[in-house]
């Protein structure tokens, strides 16, 4: 039916796929697990299939390949040698009505997750490349280079042997340093799970009263559109996670909501000091209204 495919079926049969398989049960909770690779991992174990096959010596090879596996199971599903659906171009399922009313449930769920902080940690037993030398970890440095940043990575094994000759009990320079670090920034995530509920509140209850203000007065606080381009960077990312989750992967983690925690701090400080700004200037805006009227009142006295 479809030779390329064929091609693929000594991984498959093997028992590499099984982390994938494994994850995707535990993830949706299908005990026994019934060995198959779900949706979301699919992908991931059709490119190791590929690679296994020899397909990847380069890119234009792996392409070539991919698009004769699609000809091959076009051709069959033209042919009803197989039952398919339309042809898509997409990796989407068919959309269904009942997939809207789900996605507005789950995006209300990532903005409860990311307004309490629910699900950040801090890393327990890293190495951090701000206090430790990461030059032992090429592949790390490298990394590090291209994103221009630092970040904690697993701190490396030791050597059997030297383990065994030296116990457990041992707490090596980079540990203690790292774990002061971590412990730190524990203190850290603690503080913003404590405190950015309560903040997040009196920022949306600014954010809306500048925007009345704009409204009403045609007079727009510049922190409101800081704000509100912040607003709309946690709303697309959390919109887009919510549909994801919905129709292919669970996807309410830290992990994939991270880039949008630094906008949701930018929206809550930028609306909480619009709304002090805007609040001091209407009750000096009062204050020097009501000065002339004054004046002109103790003149007619007079």
């Amino acid at each position: 039916m479809s030779p390329a495919a064929a091609e693929l079926r000594p991984y498959f049969d093997s028992l590499a796929p099984d982390g994938f398989t494994q994850v995707g049960c535990a993830t949706y909770g299908v005990v026994p697990c019934d060995g198959e690779v779900r949706a979301g991992w699919f992908m991931w174990a059709l490119r190791d299939a590929v690679a296994q096959a020899g397909h990847y010596r380069s890119a234009s090879e792996a392409q070539a390949f991919y698009t004769r596996l699609a000809e091959e199971i076009g051709a069959a599903c033209d042919g009803a040698r197989l039952d398919c659906l339309p042809p898509r171009v997409t990796m989407a399922p068919p959309f269904r009505l009942s997939f809207v009313g789900d996605t507005v449930r789950t995006f209300g769920r990532m903005l409860v997750f990311m307004a309490t902080f629910d699900g950040v940690t801090v890393p327990r037993n890293p190495i951090s490349c701000v206090v430790d030398d990461c030059g032992q970890l090429p592949y790390y440095v490298s990394f590090l280079d291209m994103v221009h940043t630092t970040l904690f990575v697993v701190p490396p094994g030791m050597a059997a042997d030297f383990q065994r000759r030296s116990g457990e009990a041992i707490q090596w320079p980079f540990q203690a340093r790292s774990a002061w670090v971590a412990g730190k920034l524990e203190a850290v995530t603690a503080g913003y799970r404590a405190v950015l509920p309560w903040l997040l509140t009196v920022a949306v209850l600014a954010y809306a009263g500048m925007g009345v203000t704009a409204i009403l007065r045609r007079r727009v606080e510049p922190l409101f559109l800081v704000a509100s381009l912040a607003a709309l960077v946690v709303l697309v990312r959390a919109a887009l996670l919510a549909y994801l989750d919905v129709v292919a992967i669970p996807s309410l983690n830290s992990l994939y909501l991270s880039p949008a925690y630094p906008a949701l701090l930018v929206f809550t400080m930028a609306a909480v000091l619009g709304g002090i700004r805007q609040a001091w200037a209407t009750r000096s805006g009062r204050a020097d209204a009501a000065s002339p009227r004054a004046a002109a009142e103790s003149l007619v006295g007079d």
